[in-house]
């Protein structure tokens, strides 16, 4: 039994181990088989790894040689220093650009390559950074190449740090330098013309101040505050008008920052305080600041001190005004003085040639002859006298119209015949033949200088002959030709010294204890004058005992209308036949009345006599009448305001051809007289045969709507058609910069002062049109449009001296019209100079 329960156990322990080891052979056989996928798994993780490995390697390789051709093929250069500033790395730009080879950068620093000038301001720029643990940063430095040369260079770089036992430690610098010497020195030069311009507005002590869009002062700069004694910190911050401006100004100032706003520039004068309260003129030229997007964000003033000049503008009001006065009282004087003596001078001449009608006995004729040569004598003395203050007044016009030359040469040939015929003297008319056409030229200021010329050779010359030439010159224009005159004399000469005298006002030529010439010394002055107005020239060739010879040139424009060959008008006694005719004599002074009324009586013509204003109108209302004489000065009534009443009372006479007489031959009479609604003038004295011509003109068929008022016509002179390019040279030189910023500015400022100008003219302000005329017309000269400056300056002067005219308003309006091209051809300039 027990042998049997041994067995028992030993097959049940037997059984047990064995299932035992089944179990542990399955769980080894499983194990087997995990380590065994774990195996293959890892080896297959391995070969992925390889795979990744190698292809990241592949990627780091390609980046590494990508990056590397970036860099090596980049145009900048890049390096790389250590921590003692050694390069350690330089791509083959810098071996190009710095003309170093790859040895040579590798044994030296960084900073031996910076130019001296600025190796100490580089290497304190990195100690700082370095310092600071600034890892980033810019830098702009000369550099010197191998060859001496300096090249600037804009350097990004960055340093790198290492820590150790906690602190950062400087390891080298990585950087990428670019070669910038072309933009450095372009910003240079635009530096030094900044500095350049800035001293000139310095120079030009001009004051700038920048205020923000509500008036505030932003910056002030040193003019402006010398100009008014502040500081920069007592301005900043603050309101300009309210520290400058004083109260009367506030409106002016609103306005001007109210066009700001819009975009607008202007100039304008106003008074400024100073720190010390007291006040100083100044001219302000303020224009909008816009920012990026072009919005107005605040204004920027140019300031010029004009304190001085508005003392010297109120002296010179002040010595205008004096000036002025002096004038009037010496044109008054003229006048009346021209009145005074021509009124019993024109008895004198008129009586004498009454007394010739009635058959005077010899010794009597001896004594008119006297009395005759003496009026005519005084009465040249005194035209010549006011002919040159008219002369010297700017009062005499160059009025060019087609005439007759050959027939204005014919007359002075026979009158002079007829003068010297009984000294034996032969005078000689010597014309081009080719001079066979009218001409266009100022016809009475031609016959005025002939005339004295003549008068001059006939009254030296007791033998011999006196020779009137005229000859065809060169040609000048279309149609237009200098005439070459001369009149020569076989009188007595005279030397160099007195030849030298002979044109001066009130120079007579004459021997020592000889007779004294007849006359004012006033007469070849008067002639150079007038020639020269006209753009002519007089000259004088003589010597003692062989005669004188004036020549003289002037520009004729000759026509195609050939002069008919006629003898000059003479009138007689039975020429004029006005027996149906009425005359009005508006004369108070008895002596006139006696002449006039004499020879209206001896030429069978009506007229009835009013001794002063009122009496001329109470006959006028009564009466009908073909033509008024009507004396200007009268008592109760003067000649201007009858002419007036007349003119405005409807009737019969209202349209009468009115002629003045007058004494004066001032121009600005004979102004007012035509102003009041005289057709004509008659200046005392007057000779029978020149009333004679009046009457003839006003009382024959031609009437008087006929009579034309020339108009001096438009100064080709004035018009600009192109841009005067010498003009430019000599403003600016070859500085291009300058001339742009003056064309800019001219374009910026001067629409706005035309449209000005144009308001001013509707409004009819003369006044303010010649104080801008006078503001702008610098501005054109500056750009090249020289004949617009004078016919700006014409406008002015004449304004100021004669008042306003039809032919000034022809000259604004034609100023208004071509300013449109003015503006255009300035554009054109300006585009041409960028």
């Amino acid at each position: 039994m027990e042998g049997n329960q041994k067995i028992e156990m030993l097959e049940r322990r037997f059984e047990r181990e064995k299932l035992a080891r089944k179990e542990a052979e399955r769980i080894l056989e499983e194990k087997a088989l995990e380590l065994y996928q774990a195996n293959s798994n890892l080896q297959k993780l391995n070969e992925n790894l390889e795979v990744q490995i190698k292809k990241r390697t592949a990627d780091l390789n390609s980046s590494r040689v990508r990056y590397k051709k970036l860099v090596e093929s980049a145009n900048e250069i890049v390096f790389e220093v250590d921590r003692n500033f050694q390069l350690i790395y330089v791509n083959p730009a810098a071996y190009h650009l710095l003309l170093f080879s790859e040895e040579e950068l590798s044994k030296i620093t960084f900073l031996e390559l910076v130019a001296p000038s600025h190796k100490e301001q580089v290497r304190n720029y990195i100690i700082d950074c370095l310092k600071q643990k600034i890892t980033q940063g810019y830098l702009e430095f000369p550099v010197q190449k191998k060859n001496g040369e300096i090249i600037w260079l804009g350097q990004n770089f960055q340093l790198d740090f290492i820590e150790k036992e906690g602190e950062l430690l400087f390891n080298g610098i990585k950087a990428m330098a670019r070669n910038i010497t072309d933009i450095y020195y372009a910003q240079l030069k635009l530096r030094l013309s900044e500095e350049k311009y800035r001293l000139i507005m310095e120079n030009m002590e001009l004051g700038f101040m920048e205020v923000d869009l509500n008036g505030v002062i932003l910056r002030v700069y040193d003019r402006l505050l010398k100009m008014t004694g502040y500081e920069e910190h007592e301005l900043l911050g603050k309101k300009a008008n309210d520290v400058f401006l004083p109260e009367e100004y506030v409106e002016l100032m609103n306005r001007q920052d109210s066009n700001r706003l819009k975009g607008e520039i202007g100039s304008y004068e106003l008074q400024m305080k100073r720190k010390d309260g007291s006040l100083f003129w100044v001219l302000i030229s303020g224009g909008p600041v816009f920012d990026e997007k072009g919005e107005t964000i605040g204004s920027v003033g140019i300031h010029y001190d004009i304190s001085s000049q508005k003392r010297v503008q109120l002296e010179l009001a002040e010595a205008k005004e004096q000036a002025e006065a002096s004038q009037k009282a010496e044109q008054e004087f003229l006048a009346n003085m021209s009145h005074e003596i021509r009124t019993p001078l024109n008895a004198v001449i008129g009586m004498s040639h009454l007394l010739y009608d009635t058959n005077p006995n010899e010794e009597q004729m001896e004594y008119l002859d006297i009395i005759k040569n003496s009026a005519n004598f005084l009465h040249a003395l005194i035209s010549d006298v006011l002919d040159m203050a008219k002369i010297e007044a700017g009062k005499v016009e160059i009025k060019n119209s087609e005439f007759d030359i050959l027939s204005i040469l014919r007359t002075l040939h026979r009158t002079y015949e007829l003068k010297t015929k009984s000294k034996g003297v032969n005078v000689i008319l010597d014309v081009d033949p080719n001079l066979s056409t009218f001409v266009i030229g100022d016809e009475l200021i031609l016959n005025q200088v002939l005339n004295n010329l003549l008068s001059n050779a006939e009254k030296f010359t007791d033998h011999g002959s006196i020779v009137l030439s005229v000859k065809i010159g060169e040609k000048i224009e279309k149609d237009k030709y200098i005439l070459k005159f001369a009149v020569k004399d076989s009188g007595q000469g005279m030397d160099d010294e007195k030849a030298k005298l002979v044109f001066q006002k009130f120079k007579q030529i004459y021997e020592k204890n000889a007779t004294k010439t007849k006359g004012t010394g006033l007469g070849l002055a008067i002639v150079k004058e007038l020639i020269e107005l006209q753009g002519g020239r007089i000259y004088l060739e003589t010597a003692i005992n062989k005669g004188s010879t004036f020549f003289f040139d002037l520009p004729f424009e000759i026509t195609n209308k050939t002069a008919v060959i006629q003898n000059e008008t003479v009138f007689s006694d039975n020429v004029l036949e006005f027996k149906e005719k009425n005359i009005l004599i508006a004369e108070d002074n008895p002596m006139n009345f006696k002449y006039l009324s004499t020879l209206l009586n001896k030429w069978h013509i009506n007229y009835k006599h009013a001794p002063d204003g009122n009496e001329a109108l109470e006959l006028i209302k009564s009466h009908t009448f073909d033509l008024v004489l009507m004396d200007i000065q009268m008592p109760y009534l003067d000649g201007y305001g009858a002419t007036l009443s007349i003119r405005a009372t409807p009737g019969p006479n209202q349209h009468i051809p009115i002629v003045a007489l007058t004494a004066s031959a001032m121009v600005m009479e004979k102004d007012k007289a035509r102003e009041a609604g005289m057709e004509d003038i008659l200046t005392k004295p007057f000779t029978p045969d020149q009333l004679k011509r009046v009457l003839n003109k006003y009382l024959t068929s031609n009437p008087i709507n006929n009579i034309q008022i020339e108009e001096t016509p438009m100064q080709t002179s004035y018009i600009d058609d192109k841009i005067n390019q010498q003009s430019l040279v000599d403003y600016f030189g070859d500085d291009k910069d300058f001339m742009k910023i003056v064309f800019e500015t001219f374009l910026e400022e001067i629409t706005s002062q035309v449209e000005e100008f144009k308001q001013f003219f509707a409004d009819e302000n003369w006044e303010e049109i010649a104080k801008l005329g006078h503001k702008m017309k610098p501005s054109f000269a500056m750009v090249g449009l020289g004949n617009t400056e004078e016919l700006l300056k014409s406008i002015e002067s004449e304004i100021k001296t004669s008042g306003i005219s039809e032919d000034i308003k022809t000259r604004i309006q034609f100023f208004i019209d071509t300013f449109p091209s003015l503006v255009s051809l300035v554009k054109t300039e300006n585009e041409n100079i960028k």
